[in-house]
Parts: structure tokens; sequence; C-alpha cells
């Protein structure tokens, strides 16, 4: 059939079908936006609410844009990290293992913005769990010689206090950066390159078929075009407990609140500590202490 003859049918004329893609991972606040504005008929106010919430998902993309380009051109080193869905171990479709609780696999990407290298820390839950130790223990493994974080929110995952604090040691106690921007995203419209390594990750699992425990050889062999993965095994002894550590350093209730979980971007500079500055930003407003 004739594309002009196929349009005209099935598109224009008798049938009206229209295709699109499928939608998976959507933003929540998107979701919520559409669906008051059908049951409480609110059109204007919720159209408003959506358009500001995208525009402040197009100020982190364009900042996101920016801070990739001086990282290709060598000014400062921009890594991205993320936590890929889990994989159940092992990966059978019996009926059996259905109506089992698996063994879950757990991957951390670290992308490389300014070389597009990536390292996936793997462990499973018997090792370790997905909260703050296990997240800034990987960092600290990873890290030699950073100047800028990416992060990805995740429902309280990453916006906690132990990150705040692991961030502000590392630049005034162990002197490793001069300065680290930790930039917070919009959820549900973040588009990290974690989540392209990962889909490729999802696609050579499907053609593979890895039913045992080792993961690493097509974890490692994921990517063709540019270097391979690099995949880094942690096990229980790696995880420090980061937060007992230093829960001794810091107020447990700080003269100025944090208010971490409406910042946008944390900015830490090295100074004298008499002299220390820690910028917080949210949407709208900036504060200093």
């Amino acid at each position: 059939m004739f594309h002009t003859k196929y349009t005209g049918v099935y598109l224009d004329k008798e049938f009206n079908i229209k295709f699109g893609f499928p939608r998976s991972g959507t933003c929540s606040i998107c979701d919520i936006l559409a669906i008051k504005s059908v049951l409480l008929r609110r059109g204007k106010s919720l159209k408003q609410k959506k358009k500001v919430h995208l525009l402040k998902a197009e100020a982190f993309r364009k900042k996101k844009r920016l801070f990739r380009r001086q990282a290709r051109a060598g000014n400062i080193v921009c890594l991205s990290f993320d936590y890929m869905q889990n994989l159940p171990l092992p990966d059978l479709k019996t009926n059996a293992v259905f109506y089992s609780h698996q063994l879950w696999h757990i991957v951390f990407g670290v992308h490389d913005l300014g070389s597009d290298s990536v390292t996936m820390f793997t462990y499973h839950e018997g090792d370790g769990r997905k909260g703050s130790n296990e997240v800034t223990s990987m960092l600290l493994t990873y890290i030699n010689n950073k100047n800028n974080l990416w992060i990805n929110f995740c429902h309280g995952q990453n916006k906690y206090q132990t990150m705040v604090h692991f961030l502000f040691t590392l630049v005034h106690c162990f002197h490793v950066f001069k300065t680290v921007t930790h930039l917070f995203t919009v959820r549900g419209h973040n588009y990290l390159p974690n989540d392209q390594d990962f889909s490729l990750i999802a696609i050579k699992k499907k053609k593979t078929h890895t039913h045992t425990l080792n993961l690493s050889n097509y974890q490692k062999k994921a990517r063709k075009k540019l270097s391979l993965f690099s995949v880094v095994n942690m096990h229980y002894c790696d995880f420090v407990n980061m937060k007992a550590d230093m829960d001794d350093y810091f107020l447990k209730s700080p003269k100025f609140p944090l208010k971490i979980k409406s910042a946008c971007m944390l900015y830490i500079t090295e100074k004298d500590m008499s002299e220390c500055e820690t910028h917080i930003m949210d949407h709208g407003r900036h504060a200093q202490f």
C-alpha cells in the first residue's frame, strides 16, 4: 500500500488512528497535573504550574549542556551518577521463581561527561542497600581529582545530609577538591546519560540470557561504539558507615536550616574555615552560611 493511501484512509478519513511512542517512567508531577486538570477543571492554574515545572527542567538541561562543554574542554570534571533498576538473580521465567523472592543485583553507574567513560559498581542486596552509606562509599572509591558532581534525585535517595557532609569533608578536610558543585535534577525530566548506559545493559542482558551471578561480562561488553564499561564488584567490607563517622563533626540541628529537599544546587568552595562559604540555591532563593 502506498504511503499516501495509507495516511488518507487510516489516519485522516475513516479510522483516525494515530501512533505514538509507549510511555514509561513518566514525570509524576506532570501526570498529577494532567489528572487534576480533567477532574477539577482548573485548566489555567494547572497549566501555569506545569509551565513553571517545565521551565525548571529546561533550566537544568541548559546547565547540564554548559557543564558538558566545559568538561569536554578540560576545564572541569563533571560526573553523573544514578542507580539502575534492580536485576533479579537468577533471571528465570519459570512459575516457581515468579512466586518466590529472588536475590536483587544492584548496579550503580558513574558517567564522566567529559570523556564519556563509564564505571559500573555492582553488588547484591546481601552486601549492601541503596542508601547514603553505599552511595558515598562508591563515590569515595571512584573520585580522584574530580571537581564537579551531578546527581539524580530519586525519592530522597540522594538529597540527604550525609551527602552534604561527605562533599564538605572532601573539600575542607581531605582537600580533594577546590570547589564542588552539586546539581539536583528535576524529577521526571533529567535525561541523564546514565539512562542510556543502563538501557544498553538491559538490551545486552536480553540477548545473552544470563542466569548466573557473574554479570560482569555482558556489562563490560554492553557498549561497543565507545570504550567498554568498567565494572567494579563491591562487597560488604567495601562499604563504610559514612553517617556514623561524620556525625561527630557536624551539628545535628544546624543554626541555619539547610532545606535540602527544596534545593536545586549546592556549591562548596575551599577557603579558610573562618571564611567558609557554602551556598545552597533553591528555585528562586539563595542562601549562604
